[in-house]
């Protein structure tokens, strides 16, 4: 068969391929517009993230700190006022608003809810953790920041009930309680104001709770509820002198201990 003639009507179209250096240039055109559309929306999240954390975690960490001017608790607390609860997630800070009050602090002064920390998750999306409300850490660094001392009963110990009557009715001092309830269940923070030991006339010692999800003050059987009820017995009284003039608390150790209490009221949770 002839060949096709190179010119005129009959001729096959030529095509040319191009050149090398070409063909890369555009593979390259196309794959930093490619980048550019995936790294886009990830660098703007990215300095979202940044943005939020800069703004947001300085400010929060001033939770940590001590109130600026210090003032000691009294060392004899006055009469407990009750106070009412009116959201989900605030027993603790009303637990220790009573006992603030009774010792002469101000709560609003040294802002105490904001160094609480009831407002946020502890760690968020990490299940337990993930949790608004007053957790042991937080109570232990506030309390030893404002002056005071705590000391850690076991409630199910066979000294518990003997150490309480000691605090609360000889002291005159007062307690800050965890409990589980015996209606829902749920974990709830109470103060223990008064001890009334068993008579003669067989009445069995009784405990007075100032709950701020119940209107007044109420009596329970001591033994049944520290054994039933009571998950973390925190004895507090103000600290010496020279526990709290010109000396900083270690939030590490302080939050080191108040996790190990809440592993141990866990531990006792039914």
């Amino acid at each position: 068969m002839d060949d096709f003639p190179e010119s005129g009507p009959l001729a096959l179209p030529r095509f040319k391929l191009a050149p090398q250096p070409v063909r890369k240039k555009k593979r390259r055109i196309w794959l930093k517009v490619l980048l550019t559309v995936l790294l886009v929306p990830f660098a703007f999240v990215f300095w979202m993230l940044v943005f939020l954390v800069t703004l947001d975690f300085p400010h929060y960490d001033e939770k940590y700190e001590a109130p600026a001017e210090f003032s000691p608790p009294q060392a004899v607390p006055a009469t407990t006022s009750p106070e009412t609860q009116t959201e989900s997630h605030t027993c603790g800070l009303h637990t220790l608003r009573t006992i603030y009050l009774a010792h002469g602090l101000d709560p609003e002064a040294v802002r105490l809810r904001f160094r609480l920390g009831v407002d946020r998750p502890a760690v968020p999306g990490t299940g337990p953790w993930d949790t608004e409300g007053t957790l042991h850490p937080d109570m232990y660094r506030v309390l030893l920041q404002d002056g005071f001392r705590i000391t850690e009963i076991d409630p199910q110990g066979t000294d518990a009930a003997t150490a309480l009557e000691r605090h609360l009715q000889e002291k005159g001092l007062l307690a800050a309680v965890l409990i589980q309830r015996r209606e829902t269940g749920h974990f709830h923070w109470v103060v223990l104001d008064s001890f009334s030991p068993a008579n003669t006339n067989g009445e069995e010692a009784t405990l007075r709770v100032v709950d701020s999800l119940a209107p007044e003050p109420y009596g329970e059987p001591a033994q049944n509820y520290l054994e039933n009820h009571v998950l973390s017995l925190l004895l507090l009284e103000t600290a010496s002198e020279d526990d709290t003039s010109g000396k900083e608390v270690d939030v590490w150790a302080a939050h080191q201990r108040g996790i190990a209490e809440m592993k141990r009221a866990l531990q006792r949770a039914k």
